[in-house]
């Protein structure tokens, strides 16, 4: 069998690039004081909806996170921890006002092949 040699290989964007970038938000140091033992980063997407709070208030970004990152981990101990996992959580910036949204959770590995958790609406994708 011949290899095709037009075939490109499609670099993978580098989570560290993408945390870097803006794409996600690293969100490990509270995440591994709630007991998640791997890197955890949302995506920008749930950090502007669900997080992100008026005049950037470092209190109530921490509150809020803790909110999403508790029901994540109220889920995972109910025994429903497939891969991904999808939970529902409280979004405080959300355009429709303060409503409850489903995120999902995806357990992939990291830059180094590390296990790694990265909190997203269902329609996004790594």
């Amino acid at each position: 069998m011949s290899q095709n040699n037009n075939t490109k290989t499609i670099p993978r964007y580098a989570r560290r690039n993408a945390i870097a970038d803006g794409m996600l938000v690293d969100v490990t140091s509270l995440a591994s004081n709630l007991g998640f033992p791997s890197p955890v980063a949302v995506t920008s997407a749930v950090w502007m909806d669900c997080i992100d709070a008026p005049e950037k208030d470092s209190h109530f970004e921490t509150e809020r996170l803790r909110i999403v990152l508790c029901w994540l981990r109220t889920t995972l101990h109910a025994g429903r921890n497939p891969n991904p996992l999808h939970f529902t959580t409280l979004c405080e910036n959300h355009p429709a006002g303060q409503v409850r949204v489903t995120l999902r959770a995806v357990c992939h590995a990291g830059d180094q092949g590390e296990p790694v958790l990265t909190i997203m609406y269902p329609d996004e994708n790594l």
